[in-house]
């Protein structure tokens, strides 16, 4: 009752699916332009060309990840020389501050002592 209103069911399903197949390998046949032989052939050819292919593109992707790999180590290089300048500078300045602070603490040491002779004697 379910399958009458699919239009025939399972058997109207299977004769469309074998008939279907039936002229799908017929066709096939009629229309095959060459033998078994000579399309494993043909097969095998495409499959070297793609294999050729494939290793041209893997070639091409080394050399980019290479030129890659190169720019960036010369801008790490590059970088590293800048930051080692700007740790340098950093450092002079501050060792610039650190005299002028000593200095400064001296002075003041110096004066201190001048006006009080007793702090001298402790």
């Amino acid at each position: 009752m379910g399958n009458d209103r699919r239009g025939g069911g399972f058997f109207s399903g299977l004769f469309a699916f074998i008939m279907g197949a039936s002229v799908g390998a017929v066709l096939g046949l009629l229309f095959a332009p060459q033998t078994g032989k000579e399309t494993r052939e043909q097969l095998k050819e495409r499959a070297d060309e793609l294999m050729e292919q494939g290793r041209e593109a893997l070639e091409e992707q080394k050399g980019r990840l290479s030129e890659a790999y190169e720019s960036g180590r010369l801008a790490v290089v590059e970088k590293g020389a800048d930051l080692g300048d700007t740790i340098d500078r950093a450092r002079d300045k501050v060792k610039e501050q650190v005299d002028t602070v000593a200095n400064v603490a001296k002075r003041k040491i110096e004066t201190a002592k001048a006006d009080k002779p007793e702090v001298e004697k402790k």
